[in-house]
């Protein structure tokens, strides 16, 4: 049985706010893992804590780790991804919960333990009321993004149900649900986001994956609550792959939200790695493509000994100046479901000398239909100007122009909404 929305009101007592500005922000940007980094092409720091560090014992806490590597960011003027309380549960609350054995963290508590659940609340109350440079926590500047973690792990992954005893969708959804609540209810500022992978329980259409995450951006809309993300940590030059299982999860959902990566190792050392299935030639720029173009990402967290490879730098340098510039592959979120604004793909493409761009409004309206290179520079503005509501045609040549074969982007803003597609020029 599935969780209504109406029921998951009923069964959280969410806090209600105002429309969210988060509509016209995304994440984005180049992340240190664990460790501040000095590098201008450094936007922040994705700091992973696990609760066993951070609650010792029952009542005892030590919060060292984040007010140090907080209170550093914030001398360095770099943002803060937090992740609080994963890898498991402490030792200490195993006798007092139901558990299942966890392929990586071994003992652990299912996700919809309600004893369980109470404790992360605390936690993360506890935690959101850290003093840090004067500021709590939960409205910390330098704190921008917080992972909601479920039942103690980083993500909504499971990739055999059968491991836990009692185990069912509705109960799953319970524990995911009453787990992000706990972050947004104290970091309410802040972009929530979750990992998500393939839930191994032989449910289809839809999977309980797919399930969770609609029924998440359903609720966490950026309306009445802030919208949520989502995130993988498998980003090579090839993965998440854009039509694979992992890939669909987060391209299907590109345009109504944010999506977040992490490498899946450090390029640098690919040996270290074989988990990952790199590609030949792997690399930095291949990731950033792969992210960007295929994925929809703008935010990537990196591991520091990639940052610190001067081999990479300019790499880094070219793709952080790229992705505070433009938008690809995001489209920011319209005012209204039943609007009929639509850019649609060009066709032919690829083409050689003509293509036809076709878009659609839904009221009078200032429109503006462009042209980008795959830097994000500006090449060409086609239309520029209030239109009356209807479908347009565009007929776009490259015939005796500058345009070089290549990739390009084409951006219809109208109104508040704005949607980018992807072209390709063969001369």
């Amino acid at each position: 049985m599935c969780i209504s929305r109406s029921a998951l009101f009923i069964i959280f007592p969410f806090i209600t706010l105002n429309l969210y500005s988060q509509n016209l922000q995304r994440p984005r940007g180049i992340y240190s893992i664990d460790v501040v980094s000095n590098k201008p092409f450094v936007d922040g720091v994705a700091l992973r804590t696990r609760w066993s560090d951070l609650q010792p014992s029952q009542g005892v806490y030590n919060f060292s780790s984040i007010t140090s590597t907080v209170s550093a960011a914030y001398a360095a003027n770099k943002k803060v991804t937090l992740v609080v309380g994963t890898g498991g549960i402490p030792s200490w609350m195993i006798p007092s919960v139901a558990t299942y054995n966890h392929p990586q963290y071994g003992t652990t508590a299912v996700p919809w333990d309600t004893f369980m659940l109470a404790r992360l609340e605390r936690l993360v109350d506890t935690v959101s009321k850290v003093q840090v440079n004067g500021f709590s926590l939960s409205n910390h500047p330098a704190i921008t993004q917080v992972n909601s973690s479920i039942g103690g792990l980083q993500s909504i992954r499971l990739t055999n149900a059968n491991i836990i005893p009692g185990y069912s969708r509705q109960q799953f959804a319970y524990g995911v649900f009453r787990s992000i609540h706990a972050f947004v209810a104290k970091f309410p500022n802040d972009f929530p986001y979750v990992g998500l992978f393939p839930i191994g329980d032989g449910m289809v259409n839809p999977t309980t994956a797919e399930y969770l995450r609609d029924t998440l951006l359903t609720v966490f809309n950026g309306v009445n609550l802030p919208l949520i993300g989502f995130f993988q940590e498998n980003w090579t030059g090839l993965a998440p792959v854009a039509q694979g299982t992992l890939g669909q999860l987060l391209v299907q959902v590109r345009y109504r939200t944010f999506i977040m990566l992490q490498a899946c190792g450090a390029w640098s050392n690919q040996g270290q790695w074989p988990q990952c299935n790199w590609l030949t030639g792997d690399h930095p720029d291949s990731g950033f493509r792969h992210g960007v173009y295929d994925i929809g990402s703008l935010y990537f967290e990196l591991y520091p000994n990639d940052l610190n490879n001067l081999t990479f730098e300019s790499i880094f340098l070219a793709w952080h100046d790229s992705l505070m510039r433009i938008i690809v592959g995001v489209k920011e979120l319209e005012t209204s479901r039943h609007s009929v604004y639509e850019l649609s793909q060009n066709y032919p493409n690829p083409f050689n000398p003509t293509t036809e761009i076709r878009y659609q409004t839904s009221e009078v309206s200032h429109v503006s239909l462009k042209v980008y290179d795959i830097l994000g520079r500006e090449v060409a503005t086609l239309v520029d100007g209030v239109k009356e509501a209807g479908v347009y045609n565009y007929q776009f040549s490259v015939h005796n122009s500058p345009f070089a074969s290549g990739v390009y982007f084409y951006q219809l803003s109208a109104g508040r909404f704005v949607q980018t597609k992807k072209m390709i020029v063969i001369q």
